[in-house]
C-alpha cells in the first residue's frame, strides 16, 4: 500500500535509494508540508518591541503575494554575522497554495504600527551600533555621528522620536568619510558650487 502522509507536503530530504534495504524505525525521507508554511524573519534588538503575536503580515515569494500572522517570537537574541543580535520570529502563511517554493526566500513585511505625521529619515541613515542607533549629519560643515532614539520603520523610512531636531542635514551614507571630516552639502539638482 506504500506510506500515506496526514498532510499535503513534498518530500525535502531522502535517505534511502531504490533497492535499498530498509528496517524498522529508520529515517527513509522528510515531507515538509505545503498546507501549514511559515517563514522565519529575524529582527533588531531595537525594532523588537513593536512587535506582537497576532499581528497581520504580507509575505512575497516569487511573483505571489500572500497574507500571513506573526505566531511566536523568540526570547532570546542571537547574533548575526556582523554580532549585531537579533530577535528570530515565525509568520505563518495564511493561505499558502501551490506556488509556494519551501526553502526559498521571502520577502516579510510585518504590519506592526502606524505613525502619521512624524519625522522621518531614509532607512539607509540609521546606523545600528553597539549602544543603539545613530545617524551621521552636517553641522558646521564637519561630519557628526548623533544618537537618535527611533520609532516604527517601514522599507524606507524610520520615525525619529529623538536625537535630531527640524533643519538637522542627515547624511544616508559617508562613503569614505568619517566623524569629524569636513563637507559641504549637495543641492538635490547637482546643481553648481556644489562639493
Amino acid at each position: 500500500k506504500g506510506i500515506q502522509a496526514e498532510f499535503n507536503g513534498v518530500i525535502s530530504d531522502s535517505k534511502v535509494v531504490e533497492g535499498t534495504a530498509v528496517t524498522q524505525g529508520m529515517e527513509m525521507f522528510t515531507l515538509e508540508s505545503t498546507e501549514d508554511v511559515s517563514v522565519e524573519i529575524s529582527v533588531s534588538k531595537y525594532d523588537y518591541a513593536v512587535l506582537k503575536e497576532g499581528q497581520k503580515a504580507t509575505i512575497e515569494m516569487g511573483d505571489s503575494t500572500y497574507e500571513g500572522t506573526l505566531t511566536k517570537i523568540n526570547r532570546v537574541a542571537i547574533p548575526n554575522a556582523e554580532g549585531t543580535p537579533m530577535i528570530g520570529a515565525v509568520v505563518e502563511i495564511d493561505n499558502p497554495d501551490e506556488n509556494i517554493f519551501i526553502g526559498v526566500e521571502a520577502k516579510v513585511t510585518v504590519h506592526a504600527a502606524e505613525a502619521n505625521a512624524v519625522p522621518v529619515v531614509p532607512v539607509e541613515a540609521v546606523n545600528i551600533g553597539k549602544s543603539g542607533s545613530f545617524c551621521y549629519v552636517l553641522r558646521d560643515g564637519v561630519i557628526e555621528k548623533q544618537d537618535v532614539e527611533t520609532g516604527i520603520s517601514s522599507d524606507t523610512k524610520v520615525e525619529i522620536t529623538s536625537g535630531l531636531e527640524v533643519g538637522d542635514q542627515v547624511i544616508p551614507d559617508i562613503g569614505n568619510l568619517e566623524e569629524g571630516s569636513p563637507a559641504q552639502a549637495m543641492p538635490e539638482d547637482g546643481s553648481e558650487g556644489a562639493a
